[in-house]
């Protein structure tokens, strides 16, 4: 394929900087209006940050003083969790989730009766389901 032939943001296609001004310019144009994204105009999300020596714990703490959690609307739909385990290292190590806050949060969305729970997760070296300790899932 030419190079003229490509799409402007397509992967390997080069921006000069004409280009980069005029995407940037019309970027701080487009703020200069006043306008704001759509999602601007939606509530904050509150962060529940509570201390335990227990993750499980802290974990349901944290999510009832936020008052966040949508019981209502979970029942008989499917949850989808994506912890951070896109590294072959434990909880520990502040890389990846502890996988007794998933579990906390899989118990949260089954009480409230959730017809299922999908833990996802990949990256491009694959899941690390096994080395970051969440193989109990597997019979949960």
């Amino acid at each position: 394929m030419a190079p003229q032939d490509r799409k402007p943001f397509e992967a390997g296609h080069p921006i000069d900087r004409r280009r980069f001004l005029q995407l940037t310019a019309g970027g701080a144009a487009w703020l200069s209006t006043g306008m704001r994204p759509a999602f601007a105009d939606t509530a904050p999300y509150r962060v529940g940050i509570v201390k335990s020596s227990n993750p499980y714990t802290a974990t349901l703490w944290a999510v009832d003083i936020t008052g966040e959690w949508p019981s209502e609307e979970i029942a008989d739909k499917t949850v989808v969790i994506k912890p951070n385990l896109v590294k072959d290292v434990t909880a520990d190590t502040g890389t990846t989730t502890d996988p007794e806050v998933v579990r906390a949060l899989v118990d949260l969305a089954l009480l409230d009766g959730a017809a299922e729970v999908c833990i996802v997760e990949g990256s491009y070296w694959g899941p690390f389901f096994s080395e970051c300790g969440y193989d109990f899932f597997n019979s949960y």
